[in-house]
């Protein structure tokens, strides 16, 4: 099935018709764009940024595709609103209930992208009360778009259909993670590096948390694991993964929403195998 089918989705949880097939065709105007403006400041000798937290930064070209990002997706879908890391980000409780939302990271690895990394991307998820109904992931300088719907089977990169991985076995597994911010999040990180260590040597962390959730979508890493994350750093990503064939998990191997705090994601016989290891 070609993924610019067009379809329009029904569902039991709305009570109007939601056509994901159009918002995928604006998202694809619209992020190229925003991959633009990114583009224009990365390994630019002026940018310009300040601490957001003890780890966290924020630059201009995260405020710069923020304020375009939100102008032409309230311009385009007025009744929904947004929950950006760049904007309203403590206002987590007002979204919970909400029928259509979009959830937005507008430089997801900042960090990198302030070091002249290209491990960065554009996250946008349109969401619906504590699920997502459309991900995308766009990494403007590697060239790569990840996406998938609710009402089409699979995701897809740059519009091939892609998987996650076929290994259900530990041995010589590829795991990324994510240290957080916060002590007890990089405690647990660290907790989770050494039960996994004895079963592979590739434990990395991308710096950028909606590509890695990506890498198991497209099979070139086994498992993710972070704690300490936000809707903007997930919603999207694991969504994807979801669809591209992953099992998607909260960090203790629970039930996992785009309001979880951490996240296991992998194929779901190697789930079932760390989730042993953690017990």
């Amino acid at each position: 099935m070609l993924y610019s089918a067009y379809c329009i989705l029904y569902t039991k949880f709305m009570d109007f018709p939601l056509n994901l097939a159009e918002c995928e065709n604006f998202l694809s105007c619209i992020l190229p764009k925003a991959g633009e403006i990114a583009k224009r400041y990365f390994k630019n000798p002026d940018l310009h940024f300040k601490n957001k937290s003890e780890h966290e930064i924020v630059t201009d070209a995260d405020i710069a595709i923020n304020d375009y990002l939100c102008a032409g997706l309230t311009l385009e879908y007025p009744d929904f609103p947004i929950f950006s890391e760049e904007s309203n980000r403590m206002e987590t409780e007002k979204y919970r209930e909400s029928d259509a939302f979009w959830v937005i990271d507008p430089i997801d690895g900042t960090n990198n992208f302030a070091r002249g990394m290209d491990l960065f991307a554009i996250s946008i998820a349109l969401c619906q009360k504590d699920r997502t109904l459309q991900g995308s992931v766009y990494s403007p300088v590697r060239n790569e778009w990840y996406q998938a719907r609710e009402d089409i089977k699979g995701a897809f990169r740059n519009g091939e259909e892609i998987h996650a991985g076929s290994k259900n076995t530990l041995q010589n597994i590829k795991v990324a993670v994510d240290f957080g911010y916060s002590h007890d999040a990089r405690k647990e990180a660290s907790s989770f590096i050494q039960k996994m260590i004895k079963h592979t040597n590739s434990i990395y962390s991308l710096g950028c948390a909606t590509l890695a959730q990506c890498q198991i979508a497209e099979g070139s890493a086994d498992i993710y694991r972070s704690v300490g994350l936000k809707p903007w750093d997930q919603a999207a990503a694991a969504f994807i993964a979801q669809k591209a064939g992953a099992k998607v998990l909260n960090g203790q191997g629970g039930e996992w929403n785009i309001f979880s705090e951490s996240i296991l994601l992998g194929k779901e016989g190697i789930i079932k195998k760390v989730k042993k290891e953690l017990a």
